[in-house]
């Protein structure tokens, strides 16, 4: 409730959040050009970026110009990010090139991947998680995204390829 204050977010506003440095390789143009796309269309949505960068001043300018300033919070470099995608009910990750994405890996719940450089695709992919009744943390539920990759069915699923690459299965 503190970070969200802090951004000023409201209890009821739904965060879709990226961290990532602000420069051009990140993506988040296309970021800023999908939540243009869909803002109208969901009013208690709020867009947050956190990170910093040369690439900050261009990303302000171009929310002004798609009207979504005020929907759109740069929190800036913070070493409380753990926390801060607590505040997320959707994350999303634009790179264009990525070798190994470590907020892939930190996430622990899978979605939607859409193409690189696609703010129209990933505008849509938005949609569908937006629009859903209960929210985007309810679209995963009923998905059965969040008991797919929790911590012990990795687990269990490691030990079943272990058995079966061992010839114990």
């Amino acid at each position: 409730a503190s970070l969200r204050a802090e951004l000023d977010l409201d209890p009821e506003d739904i965060v879709v959040g990226i961290v990532a440095n602000l420069r051009p390789v990140k993506g988040l143009a296309d970021f800023v050009d999908a939540a243009g796309q869909i803002a109208g269309e969901f009013p208690r949505v709020r867009f947050v970026l956190v990170g910093q960068g040369d690439d900050e001043a261009a990303l302000r300018a171009q929310a002004s110009v798609l009207g979504i300033a005020d929907r759109v919070r740069f929190a800036g470099a913070r070493s409380d990010v753990p926390d801060l995608l607590q505040c997320f009910d959707v994350g999303v990750l634009t790179s264009h090139s990525e070798s190994f994405s470590n907020s892939v890996l930190e996430d622990g719940v899978q979605g939607f991947i859409v193409p690189p450089q696609d703010p129209d695709r990933l505008a849509e992919k938005l949609r569908v998680l937006l629009a859903h009744p209960g929210g985007p943390r309810e679209w995963r539920q009923d998905h059965g995204l969040d008991s797919r990759f929790d911590l012990e069915a990795m687990v269990r699923g490691h030990e079943d390829l272990y058995e079966r690459l061992s010839g114990r299965a």
